[in-house]
C-alpha cells in the first residue's frame, strides 16, 4: 500500500493537508491500526528536515489524539497545492511561534538531531523571518522576545538589528543561566503564593 511522503511544502506536495490526512487515515484503518499507531506512523510519513516534519516533533504539536493532531495539522498546513506560500502566510505563522515556559531546557527532535527546545525554535524563527522576507529587519523582533520565558527573555538584549543576530542570542544563552532563571522564577512564584495567603 503505497503512502506518500508529506513535506508541507505546496509546491512539492502530490495531495493537500486535507487531502492526505483523509487518504493516510482510510489507508491505516484498512490495515487495522490502533489510534496510537497510526498517530505515531503520520509522524513517520511526515519527509525527514522538512517543515512537516518539524512541526511534529515540537513539544507543542499535540499527540493524544487523532482529531486534536489533524486538527492542529490542518491549521499548520492549510496552503494549496501548487502555490508557494507568500510572505504573507510565513509572517503569520511566524508571529504565532511561541515557547513555553515548561518547554525549557527539554531536548526535542529538529530534522535528524536532538537540540534544546529554546534553540529549535530559535531555529524555526529565523526560517520563518526568512520565508517572510523579514530576516533582514527587526519587524516582530520586540513582540516574539516579549513572549519569550522570562529565563531567556532576562538574558537578551533590548534591541537587535535582524532576526540573525536575535536568534544567534538566543542560542547561544548558557544552560546554567537558562536554570538560574527557571530557579528564580519559581522561587518567586512560591513567595507569591505565600503572600496570597495571607
Amino acid at each position: 500500500m503505497d503512502i506518500p511522503f508529506f513535506s508541507g511544502r505546496p509546491q512539492d506536495d502530490e495531495l493537500s493537508a486535507e487531502e492526505y490526512v483523509k487518504s493516510f487515515r482510510g489507508k491505516m484503518l484498512i490495515l487495522r491500526k490502533t489510534e496510537e499507531d497510526i498517530i505515531t506512523i503520520f509522524g513517520a510519513f511526515m519527509k525527514a528536515g522538512s517543515p512537516a516534519e518539524k512541526w511534529y516533533e515540537l513539544p507543542t504539536t499535540p499527540k493524544s489524539s487523532w482529531s486534536e493532531l489533524t486538527e492542529a495539522f490542518l491549521l499548520r498546513f492549510p496552503f494549496t497545492i501548487g502555490l508557494e506560500n507568500s510572505p504573507a502566510d510565513w509572517e503569520r505563522e511566524l508571529i504565532s511561534l511561541s515557547l513555553k515556559p515548561e518547554d525549557l531546557l527539554k531536548e526535542v527532535p529538529y530534522g535528524s538531531a536532538s537540540v534544546l527546545s529554546h534553540i529549535a525554535f530559535a531555529y524555526n524563527a529565523l526560517e520563518l523571518a526568512q520565508n517572510a522576507e523579514l530576516a533582514d529587519g527587526s519587524t516582530y523582533i520586540g513582540y516574539i522576545c516579549g513572549n519569550l520565558p522570562e529565563a531567556l527573555r532576562d538574558r537578551l538584549e533590548a534591541h537587535y538589528d535582524s532576526w540573525a543576530a536575535f536568534t544567534d542570542a538566543i542560542v547561544n544563552i548558557k544552560i546554567t543561566h537558562i536554570r538560574e532563571g527557571i530557579e528564580r522564577n519559581a522561587k518567586f512564584e512560591a513567595l507569591q503564593r505565600q503572600i496570597e495567603l495571607f
